[in-house]
């Protein structure tokens, strides 16, 4: 067999998983068309910045919730006084399968990855002059 058509087998049994994945989060957490799904995917900072503005991303986008997704291994609090933010663990697998699927398909539009690599890269952002994490994240999650 092809390695071409092996490698579009693989990548479309891993969107094809992160499938699966969106519909458990969509029912586990009861995502509306008002909510937000945030999908973390390994920059401590960027999510430690992103957990701060969030309260603030959700009075203004009168969002009801927000899933913010991380690994099972993140070490990292909700705001205590805002309870519309609940944590998704998942192992790096699925959350790689759920980011396959976003981009192949844009199942949610209200879908934020909480990344500079992932799913598309924005690191060169941040070789600019006078850009730094906190900037990047605010601009991001207030525009």
């Amino acid at each position: 067999m092809d390695v071409r058509l092996l490698t579009f087998v693989r990548l479309l049994a891993q969107a094809l998983a992160g499938k699966r994945i969106w519909k458990t989060i969509r029912r586990k957490y009861h995502i509306k068309e008002d909510s937000y799904l945030f999908l973390y995917t390994g920059e401590d900072a960027l999510l430690e910045q992103a957990m701060e503005y969030l309260p603030e991303f959700l009075e203004k986008k009168y969002a009801s919730l927000a899933v913010v997704v991380v690994w099972k291994d993140t070490q990292i609090q909700t705001p205590k006084s805002d309870r519309r933010i609940r944590l998704a663990k998942m192992n790096k697998r699925e959350l790689d399968a759920l980011l396959r699927y976003y981009r192949l398909n844009s199942f949610f539009c209200h879908v934020i990855p909480l990344s500079l690599g992932e799913p598309y890269g924005s690191y060169g952002l941040l070789r600019k002059d006078g850009i730094r994490l906190e900037d990047l994240t605010r601009d991001y999650l207030m525009v």
